[in-house]
């Protein structure tokens, strides 16, 4: 393999002009690992540095390049003749590093957790600043603060008194100081026992070299001069924590590009007794609740491309019996799911395009809940389901946001499975199209959308506690009662009038609403176009559009 044409893809992928040479060269990236699957790790710790990239277009071009690889790396098999019939206690022991959905609690999770937003806010310190150690920043901001504020040193009230760096100081720099002082310790001993060696193998060196011809001795200085190197290399090992030559690949404190660095060390048989992209689904899994939105974002492109593939081999290894492989793969599906939910509740993040509210982090994550699903029972689906459904009557608008944005996922993935979910959950569906902010009832519109031609059936199979699509039209036609030229909404509850009216029962549909509603005439079609009048002229070109097609189909469905 070329590692100078690797290195130039990998370059290609970060300052590709236009995302059509990016994604060629992340799938090329794919073909060198389809020529070349001995080189994995390499490949993949290269490509995941890009992950926390700031910029958009490389962390999608990252994820191409992981989808390429993901596409070609063969589903993961155990060998049979590696099956350990006695291996309970591994497995339990493997069994209990993974969270389960049975011990979720949200409200915990809310009150508790530390939200994650834009950024930790370092990146806003002053250049001037970051080269200096705490104790002279702190003193700058203190004269920076005090300039700011008019307080001089001739005024009566003596500023350093109000506040000290004593004042700040914990015992961070303390332990520092004690763990630095330990390792100075040890190193000194490891020298000291360096030198008593090397001294000890010259004495006797000397003393067998005594009688021995010009040849001799210098076999002798060469073995001698081969035995202070193999002290010297295991010195140097000491001192870097005494690594064992088994190592893993982990995630480092991200520098200051804030990429997601992986560590790559040597594991003989990691691509031999376990799923080979188990350490990088660990990796991102820690990734995504890093402070940085683009690294969580990053993170979660990277799991999304990977569990496209391969989510049935998550969490398997040699070892075990082909059920409890699949036991394990099912916990470390559930343990993935359980730490996007607690994103998915603590993501504050949102940016806009034009009009549109953007939540990348909680969009993309989502999108990997999605994924995991798709291996689970409906039992769990339903636990996932009510946990999304809990955050419906949170206060903030992101949590409601997150919860709609994943239920409307589960419903494009498993499509199976709508009726014993809608359910239970069009009540809440309903109750956000009728929210009061605008983001959530664009979600929450747009997650009916796919399911709107099922109603028909479901309404006479199921239960749905108290629906009706009478109830459903008014609600949505209601909605669009709030006119606003910035209305993210208007366009997913136009959409989702138009499918409504377009149910192949559609003659069923309206006899029951017209039925229903003898009395008065609120959903009378001449009654409720005039509310489509001012969309017309709004202007966002694409809400113009939409309610002409709105119009079409109701036209062409009476």
């Amino acid at each position: 393999m070329s590692a100078t044409r690797l290195e130039k893809l990998i370059k290609l992928l970060e300052t590709g002009s236009t995302s059509e040479i990016r994604k060629t060269a992340a799938e090329q990236i794919g073909q060198i690992y389809k020529a070349h699957p001995q080189d994995l790790l390499n490949i993949l710790s290269k490509v995941c540095i890009l992950l926390g990239n700031k910029n958009w277009d490389c962390r999608i071009a990252a994820g191409q390049a992981i989808e390429s690889i993901s596409k070609y790396l063969p589903s993961w098999t155990s060998n049979d003749s590696k099956i350990d019939e006695s291996n309970t206690e591994k497995f339990n022991e493997q069994a209990l590093q993974y969270m389960n959905l049975s011990i979720f609690d949200l409200n915990n999770v809310l009150t508790n957790g530390t939200l994650l937003l834009c950024s930790s806010g370092i990146e806003f310190e002053s250049e001037q600043f970051k080269s200096l150690d705490p104790k002279k920043r702190f003193s700058e901001h203190l004269s920076l603060l005090k300039e700011k504020l008019g307080l001089h040193t001739s005024m009566t009230v003596r500023v350093k008194k109000l506040i000290d760096i004593n004042d700040i100081s914990t015992n961070q720099s303390k332990v520092q100081n004690s763990s630095n002082q330990n390792k100075a310790n040890v190193n000194k001993l490891l020298e000291n026992q360096l030198i008593s060696k090397k001294q000890v193998i010259s004495e006797e060196l000397s003393k067998k070299m005594a009688g021995m011809s010009a040849r001799e001795r210098n076999q002798a200085k060469r073995l001698a001069k081969r035995t202070n190197e193999g002290l010297s290399t295991l010195s140097k090992k000491n001192d870097e924590n005494n690594c064992t030559t088994k190592t893993i690949n982990f995630v480092t404190n991200q520098t200051t590009e804030h990429s997601i660095v992986l560590e790559q060390a040597i594991d003989k048989n990691l691509a031999f007794d376990k799923w080979p992209l188990q350490f990088l689904l660990q990796n991102l899994l820690n990734a995504i609740f890093e402070v940085r939105w683009e690294v969580r974002h990053g993170a979660a492109v990277g799991l999304r491309e990977i569990l496209k593939f391969h989510a049935n081999s998550c969490g398997k290894m040699e070892g075990f019996s082909h059920l409890q492989l699949d036991e394990l793969n099912t916990l470390c599906l559930e343990d993935i799911v359980v730490r996007l939910l607690c994103v998915l509740a603590l993501d504050r993040f949102s940016d806009f395009i034009s009009d549109l509210i953007v939540a990348p982090v909680r969009e993309t994550c989502s999108q990997v809940l999605s994924l995991a699903a798709r291996n689970l029972s409906l039992d769990q689906i339903l636990k996932i389901v009510s946990i999304l459904l809990q955050m419906q009557p949170n206060e903030n608008w992101e949590v409601r946001h997150a919860g709609m944005l994943a239920l409307k996922y589960i419903f494009a993935v498993r499509n199976d499975l709508i009726p014993q979910i809608l359910s239970f959950a069009i009540t809440y569906i309903i109750k956000g199209i009728e929210d009061l902010n605008d983001n959530v009832r664009a979600v929450s519109a747009a997650t009916l959308q796919p399911v709107v031609n099922l109603f028909c059936k479901l309404d006479q199979s199921i239960n749905l506690q108290n629906f009706s699509m009478s109830k459903l039209l008014s609600v949505v036609w209601d909605a669009l009662l709030d006119y606003d030229d910035i209305s993210a909404a208007t366009v997913n509850v136009a959409n989702l009038i138009a499918q409504i009216y377009l149910i192949p029962n559609s003659l069923f549909l309206q006899t029951d609403i017209f039925q229903a509603n003898n009395s008065n005439n609120i959903h009378e079609l001449a009654f409720l176009f005039p509310r489509l009048w001012p969309y017309l002229r709004h202007p966002n070109v694409d809400v113009r559009k939409v309610t002409i097609q709105t119009l079409e189909k109701i036209i062409e469905s009476n």
